[in-house]
This record gives structure tokens, C-alpha cells and sequence, in this order.
């Protein structure tokens, strides 16, 4: 069963000792009995998955993302929703995905291509491409309209007219990281068993969080990616994140 980010926090807070009985359990991130707490179990969960994000190949959760087309519109924000009504960037791990087109419900055999040089070059070779309505062919990174705008946007050249908003989709197939941020988020782990390992990690991460400068350096002189513990932790998460070995024979080998 799938373990909420605010589960996971219970569970810190538990191995920790903060709290004791399932009487005493956090129920919301803005719990004030525990508040100090609850903000370091969160901010090591995140802390500590971030970390084999970045430094391990932990495995992706491959999706399917489909963007409507709006007549006139050229940029498209690529958002995808990964939990409740929460809106969540898509991260891209293929730079250049080709997007698919769905008509009417169906995938046709039309797919936009990356517009070779980008929209700096199709600036110099079409420079009405911003407001040029007609069948999308192509897409690129488009550049924000909006000074203070960072989101990740693609763009289509032609921009789609009333015909495609009413019959076309665009869809991308990638991969993302799955991240967590409210309560109800689900921790990005399959199964149950490497939940409770990676908390058991994450757990000493909080313990060192929760400790004054002078001791975090006085009891973890090498930094707390260091300690043995933590490092033990990680590496059956790893582990048990690979795929299975399966056994080619089965019973006793018996040599004459």
C-alpha cells in the first residue's frame, strides 16, 4: 500500500521517538504541538530522496501527457497532474521528445518534429511565426512573454486555428521524477518495503538536522552523507529498487 508524504512523516517522527502511540500522530503539516519537528522530518524526506535522485539511477515513472491545442495560441506550459488538482511541471529527460497527435480520440500518424535551431531560428526564417496560423508541423522552447515567467513552455509553428483546437491533442510520452510536496503526495517508491527503508534513512538525517551546529560537527565530522548507517540505508534501497535475479533451475543438482 502506497504511504503518504504525511505518513512518511509520522513514521520519521516515530523511529525518532518524537512521538509514541498512532494516538499521537500528526495530522496535518501545520500541526503546531510538533511544529519544529515536523518541518525537519519533511525537509529530510525530501532532503534524502533528492540525494539518490541526483547521485543514483533510481527508476522513472514513464507517462503519458496530453496538451489541448487553443486557436491562436502559439505556447503551451507543460503541465502534468500527478496528485489531486495540483498542477506539476513535467520534467523532460528526452530534450527533444516527439509529440504525438491525437484526432478525434485516435493517434494519427501526424507527429510534430523540433524545429531544427529552435525559435531563435525560426525567428529569422518565418517572422510572423508567433501570430502564422495554420496545420502545426513543428514545436520548439518558447521564449516567455512575461518578464518573470519561468516555466517551461512549447511552442508550435503554425499556431493552431479553430479547426485543430476542436479535433487535435498533442501528446508526449517522457519520463518524470515523482515528487512530493502536500500531505496526501505519495512517496515515489513501489513497494512497502523500500518506503520503511528509505524512512529509516531519511530518519537519520532528521536526527542530525535536529542536533545544534557544535554536535553535527563534533558526531558527523565527515558530513552525514558520510555515516555508515545512512550509507547502509541507501544502498538496500538501491538494491531492492533493481530488478529481481530470476533463477534458471529449480531444485537439487545432484553430480554423478
Amino acid at each position: 500500500m502506497a504511504t503518504t508524504f504525511l505518513e512518511g512523516v509520522n513514521q520519521v517522527l516515530r523511529i525518532a521517538g518524537i512521538i509514541g502511540s498512532d494516538n499521537e500522530s500528526v495530522i496535518s503539516f501545520s500541526d503546531t504541538q510538533h511544529a519544529e519537528a515536523v518541518q525537519k522530518a519533511k525537509l529530510a524526506i525530501k532532503d534524502e530522496y533528492a540525494y539518490l535522485l541526483a547521485d543514483f539511477n533510481l527508476p522513472q515513472n514513464k507517462f503519458k501527457l496530453d496538451v489541448a491545442m487553443i486557436a491562436g495560441q502559439r505556447a503551451y506550459k507543460i503541465l502534468s497532474r500527478v496528485h489531486g488538482d495540483s498542477d506539476n511541471l513535467a520534467r523532460l529527460y528526452n530534450t527533444k521528445p516527439k509529440i504525438y497527435i491525437v484526432e478525434n480520440g485516435s493517434v494519427i500518424d501526424t507527429t510534430l518534429s523540433y524545429y531544427s535551431g529552435g525559435e531563435e531560428q525560426l525567428q529569422k526564417d518565418f517572422p510572423r511565426y508567433r501570430t502564422q496560423q495554420g496545420t502545426p508541423t513543428h514545436y520548439y522552447f518558447a521564449s516567455h512573454d512575461i518578464s518573470n515567467e519561468s516555466t517551461m513552455r512549447i511552442g508550435l509553428y503554425q499556431v493552431p486555428t479553430t479547426w485543430h483546437e476542436n479535433n487535435w491533442t498533442m501528446r508526449i510520452y517522457d519520463i518524470r521524477d515523482r515528487y512530493f510536496n502536500v500531505e496526501a503526495d505519495l512517496l515515489p517508491f513501489e513497494r512497502d518495503i523500500i518506503t520503511d527503508v528509505f524512512l529509516q534513512a531519511a530518519t537519520i538525517r532528521f536526527k542530525w538536522s535536529m542536533l545544534p551546529d557544535a554536535l553535527q560537527k563534533s558526531q558527523y565530522p565527515s558530513g552525514i552523507n558520510a555515516d555508515r548507517d545512512l550509507l547502509a540505508y541507501r544502498s538496500t534501497v538501491l538494491k531492492l529498487n533493481r530488478p529481481a535475479k530470476v533463477s534458471e533451475g529449480y531444485g537439487r543438482v545432484f553430480i554423478g
